[in-house]
């Protein structure tokens, strides 16, 4: 399903990040008095069914840093790109364990709250294509706190997977909107391009006639 595309390309955006820092531990570290991140998503997405083991460690992990709270967890699994959120848990899990955390590692925790996650788990809630083209909008609007050379980075990703920010994924999100206006306005669109579709056809027909 293509939804799938726009989850990948959330996941490996987290990876580009990493290339700047990325500190993978073995071992356990102490959970200390860590710099909270708080969010608000966290709370909209508790009743989201069937969440696998990392989706269901990911969550939880965001809550314990948006509130400062403790949190117990398994140790995470290796860090492979058949398990993307792994990434993310032990990036967080790291954070948690620094009390005067580097600036990279406060920007990637911070990215993986406010940006991965969040999407991550709305993609989850809403995987239909119809959705796509608003869910590549999320991560484009959530993404805009970056600076420098992560936030180029990050535009960079995202402009080689823009899949559903071509034409045809976002009309189909403007005639399945919520408001009645813009779905109109939608289906005047397709109107308007089956229009200047069929007058093509016919210029070809009459000039194809009119050779000799």
């Amino acid at each position: 399903m293509r939804y799938i595309q726009l989850m990948q390309t959330t996941q490996f955006v987290v990876f580009q990040l990493a290339n700047f820092f990325l500190y993978f531990f073995s071992g356990k570290y102490l959970i200390t008095r860590f710099q909270s991140i708080p969010v608000d998503w966290i709370q909209n997405v508790q009743n989201i069914p069937d969440l696998s083991t990392d989706q269901d460690q990911l969550l939880k992990m965001c809550s314990a840093v948006s509130s400062g709270a403790d949190v117990a967890l398994r140790k995470p699994g290796p860090v492979v790109q058949s398990r993307w959120l792994t990434t993310a848990i032990r990036i967080l899990r790291y954070y948690i364990s620094c009390d005067r955390p580097t600036k990279e590692l406060r920007q990637l925790a911070e990215f993986i709250m406010k940006v991965c996650a969040p999407v991550w788990f709305k993609i989850k809630s809403s995987p239909t294509i119809a959705d796509g083209a608003r869910h590549f909008f999320d991560m484009v609007q959530k993404s805009r706190f970056l600076q420098g050379e992560s936030k180029k980075c990050v535009d960079e990703v995202l402009k080689r997977n823009a899949f559903f920010a071509h034409p045809e994924n976002v009309l189909i999100a403007i005639i399945t909107d919520e408001s009645p206006d813009v779905r109109v306005l939608g289906w005047k669109k397709v109107k308007q391009a089956q229009r200047l579709e069929q007058k093509k056809k016919r210029e070809g027909s009459d000039l194809s006639t009119s050779l000799p």
